[in-house]
Parts: C-alpha cells; sequence; structure tokens
C-alpha cells in the first residue's frame, strides 16, 4: 500500500526528506515558514496557497493531516534555529505581488 497517495505534495517531501530519516537532520535542514496575513480563501488567487477540492471547498482532510506534519511532526526533529519565519501581506487586488515575494526571498539568499 502506497501511504503516500492522497498526500500533498509539500507533506510528501517531509515526510521522505525529514520525517522518515534515521539520521539527525539538525544543522543540515532549514525551514522557511511563509505566513500569509489577510489571506482571502475564497478568491481565485488564493486557490494555490490553500487546500481545496476541485469544487473550490476547503480540503479539512489536508488541512489537517499538514498540520499535524508541521505541528507534530517537524518540530521535535530540528531546533527553532533550524527555522526562519517570513509573515507577509495578502494585496486585497489580487494576491501576493512581486515585490512582497522578492523581499523575503532576497533575505532567504543572503
Amino acid at each position: 500500500k502506497n501511504d503516500r497517495v492522497g498526500n500533498s505534495v509539500l507533506e510528501n517531501e517531509i515526510l521522505c526528506g525529514l520525517a522518515n530519516r534515521e539520521e539527525s537532520p539538525i544543522g543540515k535542514v532549514l525551514v522557511l515558514r511563509r505566513i500569509i496575513r489577510n489571506l482571502q480563501e475564497d478568491s481565485d488567487a488564493a486557490r494555490i496557497y490553500t487546500e481545496k477540492l476541485p469544487d473550490g471547498t476547503p480540503d479539512v482532510t489536508a488541512t489537517t493531516k499538514l498540520e499535524q506534519v508541521t505541528s507534530e511532526i517537524i518540530p521535535p526533529r530540528l531546533r527553532n534555529l533550524d527555522f526562519i519565519n517570513y509573515t507577509i501581506i495578502w494585496n486585497e487586488q489580487g494576491g501576493l505581488t512581486e515585490e512582497t515575494h522578492a523581499g523575503y526571498l532576497r533575505d532567504v539568499c543572503e
């Protein structure tokens, strides 16, 4: 049985790349957490940033599983120093601007 069927790509990457490794990932993994404030989940532009079913309704199962991975599986495997949190603001005119993305991506690369 393939336990990864029905998982998001992110969930599979976390499970395969971090959670199920025997060796310690400390000092070898960096987790970038992007927090989007004022996200308008009912807008078309938000679909790529949220867990939705094809009909546009919330995918409660995917959301619950992803929350479990990010809150229960990742934190015990890493130190606080291994996390970088970025908070960005949702633009009411259509989502995230290039300037918004450029700011935190530039910080990561420097």
